[in-house]
């Protein structure tokens, strides 16, 4: 697995332990603060884990074909990288959900906006509203929906409500926290996330006008919710949700954190750099540039059958691995320097200790190969050579 993988897959897993540490924290940390750390999580963690590294660039290594061993002087094979299956990768299979997910988001964006394009509207400054029958009341940016036959008051204070989510740029939030999740799409936490940005929003604003209104808003609030359902309008502000009533009743009522809370978040905080430090691996520095796709591609004396004849007839497969079954695909990476030597030869993904050494010893013992080129002149090429240790039926 590639050092891009890593750190993609470490890139979610401190975004979930943040997003677990926030909710611990939740009741000591203001509405608004908890909304930027959400935000500003994934920014300040990604613009970390691709500062760490300057090796993230050679992650798209060309590999050249695997070469399968024997236990006991097998004939060698070149095995092509291509095969029924190779579409069927971690990354293919990644970038195909984020696919499905964005067309998805697209599918829910248009619904929005189909509603309000099929509906007439009222000019309320810059707002439009709606007041269609059996909706139930949200707003999407500038767009608002209310629930007709209801009074004027009640009405002045949904409007008011949905103002408010106007006027503190949540609908833009969503998108955006929609967006993330996008590229994000099969990491639960980020999915809670969202969801309780959602509900952010709604205590954010229940808080701002229950101090306005006290308990009169309460009892508005407790009042509309008995002949209105659920609203089936994704992506918008919803002014009522059955689901989190009892919650925003309760967080309403919650007097305003203060920054102290912050402080709590401190541990977590360098828990995540921690990790984010643990991961980081020792970059060589090489005094000339490296290639990894060059014009002319290094050739090995003989071609790739000879190099094939030379690891089988040079390595030995460890008898330890031969009597506890063990095989697999040793991803050995090496630099064919300018002069066609080989070299930095490590194990970049192994089987066991004692093959990914076989592996390595094997290719540093490679003769010159005639170098790459690039523009005309004779460049350091890196290379991923997959050795396949496979047993016998057998064994």
């Amino acid at each position: 697995m590639n050092n891009l993988t890593w750190y993609f897959i470490e890139f979610n897993l401190i975004i979930a332990a943040l997003y677990i540490g926030l909710l611990i924290l939740k009741n000591f940390i203001d509405f608004k603060i908890q909304r930027a750390i959400l935000f500003a999580s994934p920014l300040v963690l990604l613009g970390l884990l691709l500062f760490k590294t300057t090796e993230v660039a050679h992650s798209f290594i060309v590999q050249l074909p695997v070469v399968n061993v024997g236990e006991a002087g097998a004939t060698v094979a070149i095995e092509s990288i291509s095969n029924t299956w190779g579409w069927l990768s971690l990354w293919n299979i990644y970038w195909l959900g984020v696919v499905i997910a964005g067309v998805l988001l697209i599918i829910r964006t248009a619904k929005v906006f189909l509603f309000f394009l099929n509906h007439n509207f009222e000019k309320v400054g810059n707002l439009k509203v709606y007041a269609v029958e059996d909706v139930p009341s949200f707003s999407f940016f500038r767009y608002i929906q209310i629930t007709p036959n209801i009074d004027a008051e009640q009405r002045d204070i949904i409007l008011e409500h949905e103002m408010l989510h106007n006027k503190k740029s949540h609908s833009l939030e969503i998108i955006l926290f929609e967006l993330f999740h996008v590229f994000t799409w099969f990491n639960p936490a980020v999915y809670f996330a969202k969801r309780y940005l959602v509900d952010l929003h709604e205590y954010e604003v229940d808080q701002q006008l229950y101090t306005k209104y006290n308990v009169n808003y309460m009892q508005f609030l407790l009042a509309y919710s008995l002949g209105t359902s659920s609203n089936t309008y994704l992506l918008t502000n919803q002014f009522y949700n059955v689901l989190t009533l009892k919650k925003r009743i309760k967080k309403m009522k919650t007097k305003t954190k203060n920054y102290k809370g912050l402080i709590l978040m401190f541990p977590i905080l360098l828990l995540t750099l921690g990790m984010v430090q643990c991961t980081e691996e020792k970059v060589e520095i090489v005094e000339e540039e490296i290639v990894d796709i060059p014009e002319v591609e290094p050739s090995y004396p003989g071609g790739e059958a000879a190099m094939a004849q030379f690891i089988g007839d040079n390595i030995k497969y460890p008898a330890i691995d031969v009597e506890n079954g063990v095989s697999g695909i040793a991803y050995t990476q090496l630099v064919i320097n300018k002069d066609g030597s080989v070299d930095q030869v490590k194990v970049v993904r192994g089987v066991s200790e004692t093959i990914d050494a076989e592996a390595k010893r094997v290719v540093e013992l490679m003769d010159d190969w005639t170098p790459g080129q690039q523009d005309g002149k004779a460049v350091a090429v890196r290379y991923v050579l997959p050795i396949n240790f496979q047993l016998s039926e057998e064994n």
